[in-house]
């Protein structure tokens, strides 16, 4: 009885889904910002994914190290330094075509993204899959 009570048990617990991320307040407000950019023009709004929470929150340090390049993931990315603001940025991303063609891509529901401030200098990643 206690057998089969622990195999039902494991069997539940493999049909769970892997836990949302911890998203940060300011986070949040940049996800929010995308998906309402992408609701404006009629794309569904995008998840948090915790692995690629984890790549953008360890990308944008190492960025502020070496400078602004692109990591070379395997997932779309946008990148940007110097706006202050998460509106500037967003409005940045949304005016280089580019950019614009990752965030508002109909095929990408995940997001992982990252505001970094050193120096008073703030570096922006998203990725998007």
């Amino acid at each position: 009885m206690i057998q089969t009570l622990l195999i039902a048990l494991f069997l539940w617990a493999e049909t769970i889904a892997t836990p949302a991320p911890v998203v940060t307040p300011f986070e949040q407000e940049m996800i929010a910002a995308t998906n309402a950019a992408r609701v404006v023009h009629g794309v569904k709004p995008l998840e948090p994914d915790a692995a690629m929470m984890a790549h953008a929150r360890q990308y944008t340090i190492r960025m502020s190290r070496i400078g602004m390049r692109h990591s070379g993931c395997q997932w779309a990315e946008n990148i940007a330094t110097g706006q202050a603001t998460i509106a500037s940025v967003i409005t940045t991303w949304l005016n280089s075509s580019r950019h614009r063609a990752n965030m508002l891509n109909a095929r990408h529901s995940k997001i992982g993204i990252c505001g970094y401030t050193i120096n008073g200098r703030t570096w922006w990643i998203q990725v998007f899959k």
